[in-house]
Formats: C-alpha cells, sequence, structure tokens
C-alpha cells in the first residue's frame, strides 16, 4: 500500500510535467525496481524504498538530492515542492478527475426518487427541521475533518512503515499530507465543539437551577477540551505555531 500510494503519487507529477506547456529537456522522470535493476539502487546509495532521488546531468549525487519523504512526505504537492528547492523548476499538478462518485450518487438518487414516487411513500419527513439540520451537520462536519481529501486522495489509516508494518503514527507530522485516522480524530474533536455549545444553549430551554449548572460546565468543558486537542493537533502539522490553551 505504502509503495503504490507512493508511486501514483510521482506518477501524477511526472504525468503532469509531461504534458505541461513548458516541459523541457531540463528534466526527466524515470522509476527503477529494485527486482530488475538492483543495479540502479546500488548506484545511488539506496538501502530502502520508496524514495525519491534527483540525479545531476554530471551523475553526482549530494546529500540534499535525497527528498526525506519520511518528513514532507511523498504526495504530489510535497514533491513539486522539493523539485522546485532542487532544480528551480516549477510544476503545475494536473489530476486526473474521478467520475465514479458522482455517477454512483446520481444513480441511488435516482433509485430513490423512483421508489418514492412510485409507492406513494409520504414525504412529510422532509419537512422536518431536525433532519435537514442533522444532514446539514454531518456534510458540514465531513467537509471541514478532511473527508473530501481521503476520497480524492486516497490516504493509508495510518503510518505503518514496511517491513513490519508497526503503527507509528495516527496524524501526520506536516501540513501537505493526512491519514484516514487523523480525519476522524479531527472530526470527533468537531463533533466535541459542536456539542459543547448545544449544551451551553440548551440552558435558556430548561427553569431547573440544576440542570442549568450541568449544563453550562458541561458545555463549556467539552468546548474548552476540544478546542485545546484541535489546537494542538494544528501545532503539530504547522510547526512554530505559538498558540494553545491549558496544555500541549
Amino acid at each position: 500500500m505504502f509503495f503504490r500510494q507512493a508511486f501514483e503519487e510521482f506518477q501524477i507529477v511526472a504525468t503532469s510535467w509531461r504534458y505541461s506547456k513548458h516541459r523541457s529537456d531540463q528534466l526527466f522522470f524515470a522509476v527503477a525496481d529494485f527486482d530488475n535493476a538492483p543495479g540502479v539502487f546500488e548506484f545511488l546509495h539506496l538501502e530502502t524504498a520508496p524514495a525519491i532521488v534527483h540525479v545531476s546531468p554530471k551523475g553526482s549525487i549530494k546529500q540534499s538530492d535525497y527528498m526525506d519523504i519520511m518528513i514532507s512526505g511523498f504526495s504530489s504537492e510535497a514533491i513539486v515542492r522539493w523539485i522546485f528547492g532542487t532544480t528551480q523548476i516549477q510544476i503545475r499538478i494536473f489530476r486526473p478527475p474521478s467520475y465514479t462518485g458522482t455517477i454512483l450518487l446520481a444513480l441511488f438518487m435516482s433509485l430513490g426518487a423512483a421508489v418514492l414516487y412510485f409507492r406513494r411513500i409520504s414525504l412529510d419527513c422532509l419537512y422536518n427541521r431536525s433532519l435537514w439540520s442533522a444532514i446539514s451537520l454531518g456534510v458540514i462536519l465531513c467537509a471541514i475533518s478532511g473527508q473530501v481529501y481521503n476520497h480524492i486522495r486516497g490516504p493509508p489509516l495510518f503510518h505503518a512503515p514496511p517491513p513490519n508494518g508497526e503503527i507509528k503514527a495516527f496524524i501526520y507530522d506536516g501540513s501537505d499530507y493526512q491519514f484516514v485516522a487523523e480525519t476522524f480524530i479531527v472530526m470527533i474533536l468537531y463533533i466535541g465543539c459542536s456539542g459543547g455549545i448545544l449544551l451551553m444553549t440548551e440552558v435558556g430551554s430548561t427553569t431547573d437551577p440544576t440542570k442549568r449548572k450541568v449544563c453550562t460546565i458541561s458545555g463549556i468543558a467539552l468546548f474548552i477540551i476540544s478546542v485545546n486537542f484541535i489546537l494542538s493537533i494544528f501545532r503539530r502539522k504547522y510547526h512554530g505555531y505559538p498558540y494553545g490553551l491549558f496544555f500541549r
């Protein structure tokens, strides 16, 4: 999985450069497999894979010619930034569109509309404000937590590098990539923020002093804790971010 994703991201960069109007003979892309070309790995002094290396026309390789994918990641955007920093060549990424999700969504919506029409099912539930509020909140949480990114990029669930596949991290240490587990953690924290606000708004709907006190304290505590963890994740991904709350 790790190798396939790195290869796909590298291939996107190579294809973008191939069809770029600024393409020139200053930059070429190549892929080497250890099973078929072990001599290439020996020449590049590589002992692990995947690896991305810049080889100058003179054939000399410096330490800065090796991309540190453990820090920068292997997303196409990270590769493009590294290429620009190494060669001063700017590449614009072009990702192939995927219409599978759109087609399936349209198909299921059409089938649902047909079932509702022919079965004469009551549509009174569509006028329920709570239903639409829950749907809207779910869509917003999916959007701001990174689920759209997961659908487009297909990142791994967590960081478990080969060969033993031991879990190293659930949160990617950088701003240009993320794991699936990370997006669900962020979603849970956003749900905590929303729940805290809802608890605080419930104070005005009751006259029971005990319930008002419980809702107020619980809402404030849940909101502050959730925001604090969100800031902690943000600081981990954006190094040098100075702000935080009670704990880091």
